[in-house]
C-alpha cells in the first residue's frame, strides 16, 4: 500500500497541484485584459506593441502625454518586467509564448499527457522567474526586510518549481495519459 501511495498518488497529486497552479494563471495572462497607464503605453510602442492608434508608430518613441490608457491583454504586464530587467532581447515575444506555455502546459499536466516534458518547460520557466524576481529581492534583504508578499511569492515559486521536479522524475502519476500510453508499474510491485 505505502508503495502504491508513493508511486502512483503522490506523482498524481504533484501534477495536479502543478496543473491547477499553471493553467489559470496561463489563461488569465493569455485572455485577461488589464488597463496599462499613458506611460506604460508608451513603453509598450516602444518595445514594438501596435496599440492601433492613428498616428503611433510601432518601435518609435512616444510622448505618454499625447495618449490614453491602454486596456490589452495581461502578458504585456510581464513584457513590461521583463524590459525593465534589461535581460530579455525581445521581451514581447517571450512574454507571449510564456504565458500560451504556462496555458498549455498546465492544461496537459492536468490530463497527463507528456507530464515530464511539459514539467522540465515549466521548471526551466519558474525557475527563471524566480531567478529575476523573488530570489534578487531575497538575495538583497536577507528575507527581513521583505514585504509578506514579495516573500510568499518567492516560496510559491520555490514550491512550484519543487512540484515540477517531482513531476519531471517521477512522471505522472495514476489516472494519466502517459499512463496509459506508455506505460508504469504493474499492480505485482505493489507486494
Amino acid at each position: 500500500m505505502r508503495r502504491f501511495f508513493a508511486i502512483s498518488l503522490m506523482p498524481l497529486l504533484a501534477r495536479l497541484l502543478l496543473a491547477l497552479a499553471l493553467a489559470p494563471a496561463g489563461y488569465r495572462d493569455a485572455f485577461g485584459v488589464r488597463v496599462f497607464t499613458p506611460k506604460e503605453t508608451a513603453q509598450l510602442v516602444e518595445l514594438g506593441y501596435d496599440i492601433g492608434q492613428e498616428g503611433v508608430v510601432p518601435g518609435t518613441t512616444v510622448d505618454p502625454e499625447s495618449l490614453d490608457p491602454l486596456q490589452a491583454p495581461r502578458w504585456l504586464g510581464k513584457a513590461l518586467d521583463l524590459h525593465e530587467l534589461k535581460v530579455v532581447p525581445e521581451p514581447l515575444q517571450v512574454a507571449l509564448w510564456e504565458s500560451v506555455a504556462r496555458l498549455v502546459a498546465g492544461t496537459l499536466l492536468l490530463i497527463g499527457f507528456l507530464s515530464r516534458l511539459w514539467a522540465a518547460a515549466m521548471l526551466a520557466a519558474i525557475g527563471t522567474q524566480f531567478a529575476l524576481g523573488p530570489a534578487r529581492a531575497m538575495a538583497e534583504s536577507l528575507f527581513y526586510s521583505l514585504e509578506p508578499g514579495e516573500y510568499q511569492a518567492g516560496f510559491v515559486s520555490l514550491a512550484l518549481c519543487t512540484l515540477a521536479l517531482n513531476v519531471l522524475l517521477v512522471g505522472a502519476g495514476a489516472l494519466s495519459i502517459d499512463r496509459a500510453v506508455f506505460g508504469g508499474t504493474s499492480t505485482n510491485e505493489d507486494a
